[in-house]
């Protein structure tokens, strides 16, 4: 019995090695590449300060958007049975499953100026294409399914009875909702929160077809790319990595931080 559990774990910890290195050799063979004062002084240009900025920017204001309409509908979705949820559900997954350049096309098509939507908007002075507003449009309907999802399954992970004690004891559903039914989802919601930011910094295929202008990060990278190679790629391309990073230290530092108020 301990040679075949021994023997299912030799496999399991190969395999395991062999997705990781997959997924690693190609950041460790940036970082040699990249370990050079010429390609590091160029990262810290305008176009890249302005790239970054419009990619903060924008997925700031699309995290906000999917945390205001993301939450509710992933409470509808774990608590509440309604008439065509499962075709709502499937709704969800519709931005995940087509490629985000179909994405890009299918926005253009309903939100482009000479669209009927689109040509009301721009009447108001509201206009997608080759805007912020555009990026933005496009980076939500690409990630909300992300916050959603997520968030979905931690609601289902609270214990409905716990939300009936709370009831009974004559809390209203919306003291129950934020006393009780949220705090006990943060863990996921936060996980949710996390994935939704990083996907909306690196969304490109819908941007490009929506928003070419102005540059976010991920297009900064291809007209560099497209225009002169990789070398003149390569230090966007930390640059990008290394703001990525970066928001990961600090919010897993904030996360910490609230772990350790709540303790």
């Amino acid at each position: 019995m301990n040679r075949e559990k021994s023997l299912f774990e030799m496999v399991f910890y190969f395999l395991a090695v062999i997705a990781l290195s997959f997924i690693s050799l190609p950041l460790l063979n940036l970082i040699l590449r990249g370990l050079s004062l010429d390609i590091l002084t160029n990262i810290l240009t305008s176009d890249f300060y302005n790239a970054i900025r419009v990619s903060l920017i924008a997925s700031l204001i699309t995290l906000v958007i999917n945390i205001l309409w993301g939450i509710p509908v992933a409470y509808l979705l774990a608590r509440r049975e309604f008439i065509g949820k499962k075709i709502v559900q499937a709704l969800i997954f519709f931005p995940i499953v087509i490629p985000p350049i179909v994405s890009g096309i299918l926005l253009l098509m309903l939100f482009g100026p000479r669209t009927i939507i689109g040509g009301v908007l721009v009447s108001y002075g509201l206009r997608f294409t080759g805007t912020i507003w555009g990026t933005i449009l496009a980076q939500t309907f690409i990630t909300a399914p992300y916050l959603i999802i997520t968030t979905k399954v931690a609601f289902e992970k609270v214990d409905k009875k716990l939300e009936d004690i709370s009831l009974l004891l004559g809390k209203s559903q919306r003291q129950t909702f934020w006393q009780i039914t949220l705090p006990l989802a943060k863990d996921g919601i936060i996980a949710g929160i996390l994935l939704t930011w990083i996907r909306a910094i690196g969304e490109f295929g819908a941007t490009i077809i929506l928003a070419y202008h102005p540059y976010s990060l991920p297009i900064r990278i291809w007209v560099q790319f497209t225009s002169g190679g990789l070398k003149t790629a390569l230090p966007l391309v930390i640059g990008l990595i290394l703001i990525v990073v970066l928001i990961l230290i600090i919010l897993r530092l904030i996360i910490g931080e609230l772990k350790l108020k709540v303790l």
